[in-house]
Formats: C-alpha cells, structure tokens, sequence
C-alpha cells in the first residue's frame, strides 16, 4: 500500500488522483493553513494527521512515506554575495519544505508551482531550488550541487491541463524526484482533448459557447481599485483558474455568468460527490470557488503518480 503525505494540501487534489487510480494508498498526513481548506479536505478524506502550520511541527515527528506532494508558494530567494542553495532558501516556506525532504527522504516527491517559477528572480530562484534538491535535472548531472543538498534525481517540466483531458488553459511546473537511482520515469504524453467546455458545464444545452475571462489585479494598497482585463477565448479552453482570475465568465446564448463552484471543481478533475458533499456541510460557494482554483488539476496528479509509480510495478 501506497504511503502518501502532502503540504500546502488545499483540498487534496494527490489523494483524489490515487481514488481515481484504483491505487491502494494511505494518507499518512496532511498539511494547511487554510481552515476552509482543511474543512473540505477532510470531509472527503481520512489521514493520520492534519497539520494546520507547516512551520510549527517537527519533521521528526510526521509518519514515514513513500509520496511527498507539496504545491508550495513561489517566494524569492536571496542571492546576495555567494551564498547558494540552502542558505538561500532559508526563510521562506520552501525551506520548510527542504527540511522535511531533507529529515524523511521520501521515496518519491512531486513539487508543484505557477510556470512563472522558472523566471522567478531573472531564473535565480528556481536555480537555488535545484541546486538545494538535485543530483542529476532531466538525466544530466548537476554542476551546481550544494554540499548539504538533497541528491534526488530530479525531472521537471511544464504542464498543460488541457492535454489532460479538461479544456482548461493552466500551465504549472512540476518537480519530480526519486531518491533511488534504479529508477525509470517519464513524463506522461498528452491526450487528445475530446471533451470541450459544455461537457463541464450544469447547463449543457448551448452552442457557441465563449468564455470571457476576468483577471483582477490589486493596485496599491492606498486604492481599493481594481483594473480589469477582459478576454474572450474562442477556442473552446477556459482560463486559468486562479486566485489572481478570480472570476471566470461563460457565455451561453445570450446568457452570461459566472462559473458555478461546481462547474470550477469540474474543471480542475473533481467529482461531483466532492462539491455535494462539502456543500451539505456548510462550505461556502466562495471558499469553494477559491479551493478550486488553488487546487492542483486531479487529471495532470494522476498522469504524474502513474508514471511514477511504474517503478513500483517493476519492482525498483
């Protein structure tokens, strides 16, 4: 049976991929600030324990594992002087992460972040973040390798959740380590998109369907004004979900609204039974709505832990 923990845990998106897998596993932990996260987490899911401050435990003290999974906050780094790797990290909610990779050594981790990591910092910041973790990076050894590193060997790669199966337009970075060198690993392929937004939808009755996207955008903090871009996609993805987009519009017909938190639940490969159930308990539309667009894709975690756990089918 498949050992699972998680930090920045949002509402489990790792453990409903392993629902969806068949896969026999058990979430050993689980770790978020968010208490509305935390609520709808664990009306769908059993764990050991539940963490609430990833910052306030002892790494010590949490369940061994065999899957890590963390989307964690991209923060920069310092890189005055000549400081590298985990001095650099020290400080932000990263080095949290570290620390725990660094005390357990799980078989396998999966690291989660917004594409922009890679640009982070004019590319610094996702430099340290290799150079604290890795060996080798996509089979090349690392010249870079810090002295207290943690010598997985590490791949990482841009998704797209619409190669997933859901026509939604979300780009993220995935970090993929393995603590063994025997191992084997490739990133899943792409899937032909046979489904489009109306398959999504609670309303499927409508044609032409366009999705109007507004992102809004925080000025100063001696304004409460926000500016507003507008864009209207006609090839059938949905934006982004996100915090940053927090609202997401659909035209049908002559109609438009904005996407129910089903609907958003639905687009980030969440089952109905999800949102019925967080519903029947009290959990707000709003902090759904948020909890789905922070959460990971299920879609894209279950392509990653398939191809991950082959090396447990092949037995190394």
């Amino acid at each position: 049976m498949l050992k699972i923990g998680t930090d920045f845990s949002g509402i489990g998106a790792p453990e409903q991929a392993l629902q969806k897998l068949g896969i026999k596993h058990k979430s050993m932990f689980a770790c978020d600030v968010d208490k509305y996260a935390k609520q709808s987490f664990l009306l769908n899911y059993e764990t050991g324990i539940f963490y609430d401050d990833i910052t306030k435990r002892n790494h010590n003290d949490t369940p061994n594992i065999d899957l890590y999974v963390a989307g964690f906050p991209c923060q920069s780094f310092s890189c005055a002087g000549k400081r590298k790797g985990f001095d650099d990290a020290r400080g932000t909610l990263f080095f949290e992460l570290l620390n725990y990779l660094k005390t357990k050594r799980p078989k396998y981790f999966i690291l989660e972040n917004v594409k922009g990591l890679l640009s982070n910092d004019n590319g610094k910041t996702f430099a340290v973040i290799l150079d604290c973790i890795s060996k080798t990076v996509n089979r090349q050894y690392s010249f870079t390798s810090y002295e207290e590193g943690l010598n997985y060997y590490v791949y990482y790669k841009v998704l797209n959740t619409k190669d997933f199966g859901i026509p939604q337009n979300r780009e993220r970075v995935f970090i993929v380590g393995f603590r063994e060198e025997n191992h084997n690993f490739n990133f899943p392929t792409s899937i032909k998109l046979e489904k489009n937004i109306s398959n999504f939808l609670e309303t499927t009755h409508a044609n032409n369907i366009e999705i109007k996207g507004v992102a809004q955008r925080g000025r100063k903090k001696n304004t409460d004004k926000y500016e507003v871009q507008t864009e209207i996609r006609k090839d059938n993805l949905i934006n982004t979900i996100t915090k940053e987009q927090t609202t997401s519009m659909v035209q049908i017909g002559e109609e438009i609204r904005k996407l129910t938190p089903l609907e958003a639940l639905r687009f980030q490969g969440f089952p109905d039974e999800f949102y019925f159930n967080c519903k029947k308990n009290g959990v707000s539309n709003t902090q759904l709505y948020n909890q789905a667009g922070n959460s990971m894709t299920v879609n894209v975690m279950s392509a990653l832990i398939n191809e991950i756990l082959k090396n447990e089918n092949n037995g190394n």
